[in-house]
């Protein structure tokens, strides 16, 4: 009798159980431990009322083990205020190293990496090939490179090295194009302005949207035109962006870049009329790109299925013709209506070997 009864209660608990189903796997969760780590980063962009589109962008990150310790250090951009900037105020970017115990230590002033003027964001990659990442910081009113120098310190070899830039820089990418062992960069540039004064009226013309006022730009503002600069490997780099034929015309609102297997993504806005244009997808051969992107070297934003592959070491791949958040770019102008215009340069020659 008791044998029975301990056999229905166990059919009894398997028919319970089954008709529950297979559970679903939880999901992970986040804790915010950025106060007990040690980060007290504070982002300052514009004022609250965001009165200009630039107001409303930035605030870039970038992992990195710059001390070659083994664990990822943070380095966080900052913006800026339109009266702060026109008074000389600067914010400061901060970099954080990360210890043994998962906690974080601010090393901004040791390191000399505090930034200037108003950042927009950062890209980080080997261009000098000392075995250190080094940092390119990206700002509405001029760009930074930072040398890692190996004893825990930075310089700033903007100037040396040819990159200020003076538009402002939205995004930006490492990637050796020509394959010849050295890091070329690629900046994607939105408007020209000067952001120690005003750029626009406001509100006025170019500060509504059917009616409705709405933060200035980019309409009434001039696009700037992307960048691609070739590293010299003598720590200087050369524009090549009419010769590799990435220079537009009538230069758009750039957006972001995305380097991989088989070129270099870029996505723009663009502005006409009253309002922002809807634009479809348009693939472009880059005329003197010799030297096929495709496996290239590369470090930045990448497209492909695992951005953690891609950190100065090679490209994931292989992967189609796309850009970043966009379907396959097809040859010629897409019937699709979609709010970004995106080019995509292939290669337009075979790929040499490395030298």
């Amino acid at each position: 009798m008791r044998a029975n009864a301990v056999l229905l209660a166990t059919l009894s608990a398997l028919i319970f159980a089954s008709s529950w189903g297979p559970s679903e796997p939880s999901l992970p969760t986040f804790t915010d431990i950025a106060a007990s780590a040690g980060i007290h980063f504070q982002h300052t962009s514009g004022s609250p009322e965001k009165n200009y589109i630039f107001e409303a962008k930035g605030g870039g990150v970038c992992l990195l083990d710059y001390d070659g310790d083994g664990r990822l250090d943070i380095y966080f951009v900052n913006g800026n205020t339109l009266e702060d900037i026109q008074r000389g105020v600067s914010h400061g970017n901060a970099l954080y190293r990360a210890s043994a115990e998962g906690t974080y230590t601010d090393v901004t002033k040791e390191a000399g990496v505090q930034g200037r003027g108003w950042g927009m964001g950062c890209t980080v990659g080997d261009y000098d090939n000392n075995g250190l990442p080094d940092i390119y910081v990206l700002g509405v009113n001029g760009n930074v490179l930072y040398r890692n120098d190996h004893d825990g310190r930075f310089t700033d070899a903007t100037e040396k090295a040819g990159l200020s830039g003076g538009r402002w820089s939205t995004s930006a990418a490492f990637v050796d194009y020509d394959r010849d062992g050295d890091l070329d960069l690629y900046v994607a540039n939105n408007i020209q302005l000067d952001v120690r004064r005003s750029p626009l009226s406001f509100p006025g013309p170019d500060c509504n949207y059917r009616g409705t006022r709405v933060m200035c730009g980019p309409r009434g503002l001039p696009g700037a035109p992307d960048a691609l600069y070739r590293n010299n490997g003598d720590g200087t780099f050369t524009d090549v962006s009419v010769s590799a034929g990435v220079l537009e015309e009538s230069p758009h609102y750039g957006l972001g870049v995305a380097v991989g297997a088989p070129g270099v993504g870029v996505a723009k806005s663009v502005a006409t009329g009253e309002a922002v244009a809807e634009f479809g997808f348009s693939a472009t051969g880059a005329k003197g790109v010799g030297d096929a992107f495709a496996d290239a070297p590369a470090g930045g934003m990448p497209v492909g299925d695992s951005a953690a592959e891609v950190s100065g070491s090679g490209c994931p791949g292989p992967h189609p013709p796309i850009a970043a958040n966009a379907s396959p770019a097809p040859q010629s102008e897409s019937a699709l209506r979609l709010p970004i215009a995106t080019r995509v340069f292939k290669p337009s020659g075979p790929p040499n070997a490395v030298a």
